[in-house]
């Protein structure tokens, strides 16, 4: 994102108000910081399961198909859903 070299004017509620560049690139490193947050707390409060050994063995043998070429690619399958 290229940020603007002299202030701009933003309309707030209130009227308008001038932002300089420090000011925007704050605002957007904060909102990475919060992105990284959110991402972070999603990550504790659904963690992942661990798979059945059924599923694991379904796995392994969904990547030896792939491997023996064994496989559609999204495109042939957008193309043969019509989509």
């Amino acid at each position: 994102m290229q940020l603007l070299v002299a202030p701009v004017l933003c309309y707030v509620g209130l009227g308008p108000m001038a932002i300089t560049q420090t000011e925007i690139r704050k605002v957007i490193t904060r909102l990475d910081d919060v992105k990284i947050e959110l991402l972070r707390l999603r990550a504790q409060l659904l963690p992942e399961e661990a798979p059945t050994p059924s599923v694991r063995r379904r796995i392994r043998e969904s990547r030896r198909e792939i491997e023996r070429g064994h496989y559609v690619t999204l495109t042939q399958l957008r193309k043969e859903l019509g989509v």
